[in-house]
């Protein structure tokens, strides 16, 4: 049986396939080296034949967001459509929750995307109750936001208004104003009202943190207290990627399940999963989980590899990290990654100004032995960093946000034995169990899919080192 999922849409394409019980994904921006790319018919096939597959050896084809005629179908409320005998079209937001390997019909999910359809903008799965729901797009307010300030929005631009509102305080004044009014409302009122939109103007980002807090009880009241916070939920669409939104969620005891793809490139998977329920089969999480992007392998670094890796780091050098396959989602977790120690007081501003080049408000994560977490941060279990911790200690300079927190990946043997052996390494030279990640990419490029991308970074970057598998480069 082979059965396939496309994930389409404007951004994050992706395609994922059950073939004869191997499971197989890829995401367009690797491929194409386009940053959220979005793919054409010809990519998907391209794909599926370098795979061995056929078109019509496909018993079943399943997609979402197909775009015909600018608009996301199914659109009159059905789950799905049938387009004839082995293709589906799958609702968007149904594509987004059955993504996640815990779900499965009769359980709970919210689903909140920046859009994700032209007719809702987010989903409620109440057992076997589903709700969609149309009241306002928070996901779309906060690229708004960041809009006002540049003149231009991006997929990106909820991302780096989460790290500035950071640098912000919450005005009363402007949440008494706002409160009773909806987020088309909040954009009007921040238009209106502030000029001077830079990210150093301290009233600005006062009114930033105070429509975030906003967008937060919004999604708080219309869509998680409709739940028993006994049952877990699964939780997806772009704004699941929110750490500080996730963080608040879970301290209030909601028992959150979320996949580290909760965003589009996550498509496919939910709408092959729901494809197999179809042929009556099912797909267990595959093993390698969620080490499973269909890019080059690079090969896995040996102990003395490793060993110089974790040298290199020590002496705080900038390190370029490409092993095996990469992650599924758009986070770095170990084998996609630049590594850095994460106690230089400069380091922040260093590993930006020579490679990353993003705005500076914007914080970089960290990878943690999970034995060691809770010396370092408020959170012991993160192994996907979706959520935002206390820092703990007063030492990790690169990787604490001027809040305090740290959106931190906790690593175990079971769960990435190289990458453990490296933080192993790296905590026997330095006393830290810590290392500051970032995703092993330049500013405005996707992660690395090729080892090529990962050794040209020595040329177009200032990285110092960069290491494939058990290969060491250096300019």
């Amino acid at each position: 049986m082979i059965v396939v999922g496309l994930g389409r849409g404007s951004h994050d394409c992706s395609i994922s396939a059950y073939i004869k019980g191997e499971f197989r994904y890829a995401k367009a921006e690797r491929k194409l080296n386009t940053k959220h790319a979005r793919a054409g018919e010809e990519w998907y096939y391209s794909v599926l034949l370098s795979w061995g597959v056929k078109p019509n050896d496909v018993d079943l084809y399943i997609e979402t967001d197909p775009g015909v005629l600018s608009l996301r179908v199914p659109h009159n409320g059905e789950p799905f459509i049938m387009l004839d005998s082995n293709r589906i079209v799958l609702d968007h937001h149904l594509a987004h929750a059955w993504s996640d390997f815990n779900y499965e019909d009769g359980k709970n999910a919210v689903v909140v995307d920046g859009k994700g359809s032209a007719y809702n903008t987010s989903l409620l799965c109440k057992g076997e109750e589903i709700i969609r729901a149309s009241d306002g797009s928070i996901g779309h307010t906060m690229r708004n936001m960041y809009s006002l300030m540049v003149g231009n929005s991006t997929v990106d631009a909820a991302g780096k208004i989460m790290g500035l509102s950071s640098y912000g305080f919450l005005s009363k004044k402007i949440y008494e104003e706002l409160k009773e009014k909806t987020p088309s409302d909040w954009i009007d009122y921040l238009d209106r009202n502030y000029s001077d939109r830079s990210p150093r103007n301290e009233k600005w980002v006062d009114a930033i943190k105070t429509v975030c807090e906003l967008c937060y009880e919004n999604i708080l009241e219309n869509r998680f207290s409709f739940f028993d916070k006994s049952q877990q939920i699964t939780y997806s669409g772009g704004c699941a990627l929110n750490i500080d939104w996730n963080s608040k969620l879970s301290s209030l005891g909601y028992d959150l399940s979320i996949m580290p793809y909760v965003y589009d490139g996550g498509l496919s998977i939910g709408c092959l999963r729901y494809g197999l329920r179809v042929m009556g089969a099912s797909m267990d999480v595959p093993i390698g989980f969620p080490y499973l992007q269909d890019d080059v392998d690079g090969g896995m670094a040996t102990d003395e590899i490793i060993d110089m890796a974790a040298e290199d780091i020590a002496q705080g050098k900038i390190v370029g990290w490409y092993q095996g396959h990469g992650e599924l989602g758009p986070r770095a977790l170990g084998n996609r990654s630049i590594l850095m120690r994460p106690d230089l007081k400069d380091g922040k501003d260093t590993i930006n100004q020579k490679v990353k080049h993003r705005e500076w408000y914007r914080p970089f994560g960290a990878s943690v032995l999970k034995e060691d977490a809770s010396q370092y941060f408020s959170i012991e279990d993160s192994p996907y960093m979706l959520y935002s911790a206390k820092v703990l200690v007063d030492n990790l300079y690169s990787v604490t946000h001027v809040d305090g927190t740290c959106r931190h990946q906790t690593v175990t043997y079971e769960s990435n034995p190289t990458y453990y052996k490296l933080l192993d390494r790296v905590k026997e030279k330095t006393g830290l169990s810590v290392v500051l990640n970032t995703s092993l990419n330049a500013g405005g490029k996707p992660i690395a899919g090729k080892p090529y991308d990962a050794i040209e970074l020595l040329s177009t970057t200032e990285l110092d080192t960069v290491y494939v598998g058990s290969n060491r480069y250096e300019k």
